[in-house]
């Protein structure tokens, strides 16, 4: 009763013709509408050809070739090629009623997508501003509907400088709704993570006042609008004409680059530990760069595939000389080196997914496809706690500098007292040393009495240029620089230090030239705390009946003043103090057991800053000091 029923339903010829097209649709790869249930991959029912830009073609005049290649991969893959991809899928509804589906990719940078179907042409893909889309959404989509028995071919053609790792889908209306919905709401989750980093750090800016989290803070905008431009995020501002942001995908792409290069040299601290990188930094930078002269030029539209190579090859070459950097820095006791390694090892790992995706050495799935959103998350919540620990750090030693500086007022007052209470008795000094020189015949009391009057007048000068320090910390004056004339102020301090030059025999030999005598700095302070600091240092450290040479030099335009002894010369702590720049706490003994505190050679390196000149010590059968002068013009 039953096959009677149906038979009188549906006419002997309509099975038929049913069995027939339905046997014939699945033999020739048919997509069934009426077979399909949630979301069904049809990537590999999809055909392609390529063809070259010059070959017109077109559909819907029934001038499209018929030799495909069939696609048995379950993700549609195309490297960056000025080549246009072709392709088609056949469809069918085997069932006796009206069938709507919906036909999207599953990847947001297709490009300039066209689709057509039943004569009709829809043009949608990230190329295309959005509102010029057959539908406005950053998803390639069509509804399809087809009547009961009919079959149709649906073609599409896409140009793009992007590169395509994409699966092809069927599905029912609200499957894909809630697809773009899962999709979406990734996105959301990641823009508010990255957010919530980004105002934190900008609240340090306000707070600490530091460039280094004002860099991060950009950093942090350029990695999320190239990542979401990446992901065609950024279309749905349809703020172009004839194009869109993703089209200029290699343009936030250069600009994160650039950003995490510069970030990456201050989080590094360069400057103290990688001073020799900033030239092929630089260099990477220019690399960087180079494309965006080209990207307004028509250049950029015909040869986009090789721009898209650069670019992929600029990312890898500045992750790994970031990595490296870091490496280095670690070797050399750079604070919070291995954090920033680790951030920077995830975005490293995050793009070999996404690589990986493009270029099918991976399978196409969640990870893989969103390989950079999630290495650059993880790699901003590192960098993030990194920075939050330097700043807690900060805040103590902020603290303990306060305390210090307190400390310090009260020392620099008390100075300022002992210091005029003691010029007050040394004016007593000088003045008695005159009236004996005066009123005794005995040559050797006349003799004591000059040395006396010479060094208490020191004393005096050392004194007085105390109070002309304070006076400069104070209104934050640098010292004014003018001639001083070398063999002077050399002669001055072999009657200073006489006395323990006779006691341990050494003898002070000079080799200065006419020409060479001149220099800048401050006469006083170049007199006691330089040159004064270093002699008495050579006599402390060098043996019995040794020599002390003076000798100078022209080097470019100024004057190098060498200063030799040959003691034992430096130990490792003060060479490294020295040429280094490292601010570090070492003791040497001489060789008669004197104490050493190290703060002579502090005062030396500072004083030759302030006269703009530069310090090296090296040891050469003794210890060695190199000093280099502004030469005076005379």
């Amino acid at each position: 009763m039953f096959i009677i029923s149906w038979f009188s339903n549906y006419s002997v010829k309509t099975i038929l013709i049913t069995l027939l097209l339905v046997n014939t649709c699945f033999a020739a790869s048919f997509v069934d509408f009426a077979k399909v249930d949630g979301l069904e991959n049809i990537t590999n029912l999809t055909k392609i050809i390529k063809k070259k830009r010059s070959e017109k073609i077109n559909p819907l005049e029934n001038i499209f070739p018929n030799y495909y290649v069939a696609n048995y991969s379950n993700t549609l893959r195309a490297t960056y090629s000025d080549e246009i991809l072709w392709g088609k899928i056949d469809f069918i509804n085997s069932s006796n009623k009206t069938i709507t589906k919906r036909y999207f990719w599953d990847t947001n940078l297709t490009g300039f997508l066209s689709l057509y179907f039943k004569g009709v042409k829809y043009d949608t893909g990230s190329s295309v501003p959005l509102g010029k889309r057959n539908e406005q959404s950053i998803y390639s989509s069509l509804k399809l509907t087809l009547e009961p028995m009919e079959k149709e071919t649906l073609y599409f053609k896409r140009e793009s400088q992007h590169a395509l790792s994409t699966k092809i889908y069927l599905a029912n209306e609200l499957d894909y709704h809630l697809f773009k919905t899962d999709k979406e709401n990734s996105y959301r989750y990641y823009v508010g993570a990255i957010a919530g980093l980004f105002f934190y750090n900008l609240l340090l800016v306000v707070f600490l006042r530091s460039k280094k989290y004002l860099i991060y803070c950009i950093f942090i905008l350029s990695f999320l609008i190239t990542i979401l431009n990446l992901h065609g995020v950024l279309d749905n501002f349809d703020v172009f004409e004839n194009t869109t942001f993703s089209y200029y995908l290699s343009v936030t792409t250069i600009i994160a680059i650039y950003f995490g290069l510069s970030f990456g040299f201050i989080f590094l601290e360069a400057k103290v530990y990688l001073k020799e990188f900033y030239k092929l930094r630089n260099a990477i930078i220019v690399y960087t760069l180079f494309p965006l002269i080209l990207i307004p030029t028509p250049l950029y539209e015909y040869y986009g595939k090789y721009f898209g190579y650069y670019i992929n090859i600029n990312i890898f070459v500045a992750l790994i000389f970031l990595m490296g950097s870091c490496i280095i820095a670690i070797k050399r006791k750079a604070p919070l080196a291995k954090v920033y390694l680790i951030s920077w090892s995830f975005i490293f790992g995050g793009s070999v997914l996404y690589f990986g995706n493009i270029y099918n050495f991976l399978p196409k799935n969640f990870l893989t496809e969103n390989g950079f959103l999630f290495g650059n998350l993880f790699e901003m919540i590192i960098l993030s706690l990194g920075l939050a620990y330097q700043a807690a750090i900060l805040d103590k030693e902020t603290q303990k500098a306060l305390i210090k500086a307190q400390g310090k007022e009260k020392y620099q007052h008390l100075l300022r007292t002992i210091s005029h209470d003691i010029s007050n008795s040394m004016q007593v000094l000088i003045i008695g040393a005159r009236r004996l020189k005066k009123i005794s015949d005995n040559e050797r009391v006349f003799d004591v009495a000059t040395k006396m009057e010479v060094s208490t007048k020191n004393v005096v000068e050392i004194l007085q240029q105390i109070k002309m320090q304070e006076k400069y910390l104070q209104d934050k004056e640098s010292i004014i620089l003018s001639k001083v004339n070398l063999p002077i102020i050399l002669n001055e301090l072999i009657i200073i230090f006489e006395d323990a030059l006779i006691e341990k025999n050494i003898i002070l030999k000079f080799d200065i030239p006419q020409a060479h005598q001149v220099v800048l700095g401050e006469r006083v302070t170049l007199k006691n705390n330089v040159l004064g600091n270093i002699i008495s240092n050579s006599i402390k450290f060098s043996p019995t009946g040794s020599e002390i040479n003076f000798t100078t030099k022209n080097i470019d335009n100024k004057i190098q003043l060498t200063i030799r002894d040959f003691g034992n010369g430096f130990s490792e702590e003060a060479l490294q103090f020295i040429n280094e720049d490292l601010d570090m706490t070492f003791s040497t003994p001489g060789t008669k057991g004197e104490k050493g505190t190290g703060f002579g050679l502090r005062i030396i390196k500072s004083y030759v800053k302030m006269y703009h000149g530069d310090l090296r010590a090296f040891n050469d059968n003794g210890a060695v000091f190199e000093l280099t002068f502004q030469k005076s013009n005379n």
